[in-house]
């Protein structure tokens, strides 16, 4: 019983921040028109979960400091926050930016201490648990994003998440959400429910137009199809899930609904046009004579890659340079202001983590935090002896590795608060299936 509760504690730990989020965005003081003060107050409560996290990690091993011995993770995140300790200190009485690398650090040693309170069993939750509330966090986030499309947007012009920062969340569960499904069994509600979840997520991250997060996604589907080929009930499963998703975007596309046609130039860059004819409104005053069926929307979403490929150009350019100034521990600015198409200004990070460590902590901070990550990754058993079960979730490990890392150079989401989370809840569930299979016990009966 104790295990549930604190389970289910851990589940709405993580909504929690999804939901603070939502609040402390942009959109909030822009829309909902609320006091500064209180968006401050919402930005505290976005990143205490991960200061109680930490809390939790240090009293723990305080009180377990005589019977338990520290394994290497546990010295370097005491290394990094000491080291990181040390260098806020000097940026504070030499009146140099502490702030802005403070929010990343937060989330960084908060991840860290909960994925390390759950595999010494300080947080009671089974692999089958974890399941259970990685397809409940895919599924509301699937909803939410629903809600938005079909209600939302006719109240709201922008939603309050961040679409890159909810479509990388589902993008980043795909790998422990396909491996569940493989390992299903038993229920038939049970499996068509994953299938239903997974099937959506898939379809909200084509309709989104994120090359990154679209590429990275067909990476894992096709890797995971490759690698369980020869379970037909599995390959079944699987294929029936991505067929679905491709006919509803299909049809999505043919009718021309929302930004659906958008997204697939931004993704692929295949005139979808050409496959189902011109604008949908039948004017075609705006489509080059040379190509009467190419449709406006194409020129738009290629100005679009344009525009973002120049701010990311710009971003770690600037970002570069700021290294310069204090390369050995970094200046702590991480952010830079931006103009636009000469109209809006806005402070943005140079979207690649990187440049965006080296900025917060120094080339050496960055050498103790590559060390941090890599220790997280081995110790989720990837290079253990394990059954043959244990393949399929080796390869999750690796495939949501290869996902966190390879989007954080495009984006800034290796720091980003549900990310970070996301990431290393994932890579929880994926090693406590490991150690199962590690000790012959077997697949789970359900996935959920």
């Amino acid at each position: 019983m104790l295990s549930k509760i604190k389970c289910y504690k851990f589940f709405l730990f993580f909504v929690f921040i999804t939901l603070c989020l939502t609040m402390t965005s942009t959109w909030v003081t822009d829309a909902v028109l609320i006091p500064l003060a209180v968006n401050r107050v919402f930005t505290l409560l976005c990143y205490l979960p991960f200061i109680l996290a930490i809390a939790w990690k240090l009293l723990t091993d305080i009180r377990s400091i005589k019977y338990r011995k520290p394994d290497v993770l546990t010295y370097l995140f005491y290394g990094f926050s000491f080291f990181y300790a040390v260098i806020t200190a000097y940026r504070f009485f030499a009146a140099l930016e502490i702030k802005e690398n403070l929010y990343y650090t937060i989330v960084l040693l908060g991840s860290a201490a909960a994925y390390l309170l759950i595999r010494s069993g300080d947080i009671t939750a089974t692999e089958k648990e974890l399941k259970k509330n990685l397809y409940a966090i895919a599924a509301y986030l699937v909803l939410y994003r629903l809600l938005y499309v079909f209600v939302g947007c006719y109240f709201f012009e922008n939603q309050p998440i961040n679409t890159n920062l909810l479509t990388g969340s589902l993008g980043i569960l795909l790998p422990v959400l396909i491996v569940s499904l493989f390992q299903c069994r038993g229920d038939k509600k049970t499996v068509l429910l994953a299938m239903a979840t997974l099937a959506l997520a898939l379809i909200v991250i084509i309709a989104t137009g994120a090359r990154a997060i679209f590429l990275l996604s067909i990476l894992a589907v096709v890797v995971l199809v490759v690698c369980g080929i020869k379970n037909k009930t599995y390959l079944y499963r699987l294929v029936s899930v991505v067929g679905a998703a491709a006919l509803v975007i299909t049809v999505l596309a043919a009718v021309n609904f929302g930004s659906v046609r958008y997204a697939l130039y931004r993704e692929t860059g295949i005139s979808v046009s050409s496959i189902f004819g011109g604008d949908s409104d039948g004017d075609t005053s705006a489509l080059n004579p040379s190509n009467p069926n190419k449709d406006p929307l194409q020129d738009s979403a290629y100005e679009q890659i344009l525009r973002s490929d120049k701010m990311r150009d710009d971003l770690m350019k600037w970002g570069i340079e700021e290294i310069k100034v204090n390369p050995w521990v970094g200046t702590g600015n991480v952010l830079f202001s931006y103009t636009l198409n000469e109209r809006f200004t806005f402070m943005q990070s140079p979207h690649n983590f990187l440049i965006e460590s080296v900025l917060c902590y120094g080339l050496i901070g960055t050498v103790i935090l590559a060390a941090v990550f890599i220790t997280i990754i081995l110790n989720t058993g990837l290079f253990r002896k394990a059954g043959k079960g244990a393949f399929l979730p080796k390869i999750g490990i690796v495939l949501t590795a290869i996902y966190y890392f390879a989007f954080g150079f495009v984006q800034p989401t290796v720091f980003a608060p549900m990310i970070c989370a996301l990431f290393v809840l994932s890579l929880a569930a994926f090693s406590k299936n490991v150690d199962a299979m590690g000790c012959n016990k077997g697949v789970e009966n359900t996935c959920l």
